[in-house]
């Protein structure tokens, strides 16, 4: 049996609409697809500041395994 990765690795295009922050604007699973919404992104809303950068969250798969214990 295959243990899953502990973490889910995504690309966030992040956008700064300069009174809150950078914002959460769209998440990908590809670098590609990351750099299509940037461009998009940045077509859409020129002045602005956008960019991607890589995230990781805890897979649920990893840890509902742990808590079922590895089936010795």
């Amino acid at each position: 049996m295959l243990k899953p990765n502990k973490y889910l690795y995504f690309y966030v295009v992040q956008g700064n609409y300069g009174s809150y922050g950078w914002e959460d604007l769209a998440e990908s699973d590809t670098h590609k697809e990351a750099r299509y919404n940037l461009k998009e992104y940045r077509i859409s809303s020129s002045p602005w500041a956008h960019r991607i950068i890589k995230r990781r969250e805890p897979n649920p798969a990893y840890f509902s395994m742990l808590t079922a214990g590895f089936g010795f």
